[in-house]
């Protein structure tokens, strides 16, 4: 698999910096989500540690894990 830099992509490397091609996703509310609401549910969810195996599964690294700075 081709790198950038001469760095292949790792999951691993994403979080620590050393690989620099990698998007944010965000997930957008119109307002923040109403108490006890299907979209604070579904947002809870998303910072979960349950969620994790499934981020991870698919590639994905949560925010918390990458280098400070990098999310918001």
């Amino acid at each position: 698999m081709a790198g950038v830099d001469g760095v292949t992509p790792d999951p691993a490397k994403v979080g620590s910096g050393a690989y620099k091609f990698w998007e944010i996703e965000y997930a957008y509310t119109y307002r923040t989500p109403a108490q006890d609401s299907l979209q604070e549910a579904f947002v809870d969810y998303l910072l979960s540690e349950r969620n994790r195996p499934v981020l991870a599964r698919d590639g994905l690294i949560p925010c918390a894990d990458v280098q400070k700075g990098v999310c918001g």
